[in-house]
């Protein structure tokens, strides 16, 4: 095997990071932020017109001081300091747009700054007849793929194909998870800003 390292992201599975938040194109333009959503998902380049400029709370109640690092309000959402180390890699045609993250009252914004990440870059790397603690997407007959909630590192084997092009993607075969390359995660971890990516290790296969 690869002493090279790959690492996995299940944060898009964590009910926890999804936060309760609207925004304007649910009014104007459903169908657009439908479509952005989907591509997204699939490591597909997005224009900034694609991402609304702010999103605000769904409801009155509890109002939070500020968002994770990472997290799910309406499209993905990172923090300036994700963002920062995220600037110093190969984000490929991947890109951050800057979002204001506001209260019920649409006026007060929360503490820190925030953006939209389009992934952008997609590869095929995923090998699902080498990986464990997986299962097919119950909703497509195609080949894609799911972690399991029990998956662990080094369940998840990869091809040596994702040690090349941008630092972070989404692999055409698995769905509701990113990758990351070793340096950007290495970045992260000393940055102390790796909580609410729940990385897993993946294998590498060389290729023969």
């Amino acid at each position: 095997m690869s002493k090279e390292h790959v690492w996995v992201s299940r944060s898009m599975m964590d009910s926890r990071l999804i936060k309760s938040f609207t925004n304007p194109f649910l009014e104007s333009d459903r169908k657009k932020l439908i479509v952005a959503g989907d591509a997204n998902n699939a490591g597909k380049p997005l224009t900034e017109d694609y991402f609304p400029s702010e999103v605000y709370q769904m409801a009155p109640g509890r109002k939070p001081k500020k968002l994770p690092d990472f997290c799910m309000a309406d499209g993905y959402v990172v923090s300036e300091p994700v963002a920062e180390i995220f600037r110093r890699f190969d984000m490929g045609q991947g890109a951050l747009y800057p979002v204001r993250v506001l209260q019920y009252d649409r006026k007060t914004p929360l503490e820190g700054s925030y953006f939209f990440l389009n992934f952008g870059n997609s590869k095929t790397a995923f090998l699902p007849e080498m990986s464990e603690s997986i299962k097919r997407n119950p909703y497509d007959n195609s080949d894609i793929w799911k972690l399991r909630a029990n998956c662990k590192s080094g369940d998840v084997a990869v091809s040596a194909n994702a040690l090349n092009g941008p630092d972070i993607w989404i692999d055409t075969r698995l769905t509701t998870a990113f990758f990351l390359s070793d340096r950007l995660v290495q970045a992260l971890k000393a940055a102390k800003l790796t909580r609410y990516f729940g990385l897993l290790e993946c294998r590498v296969v060389p290729l023969h």
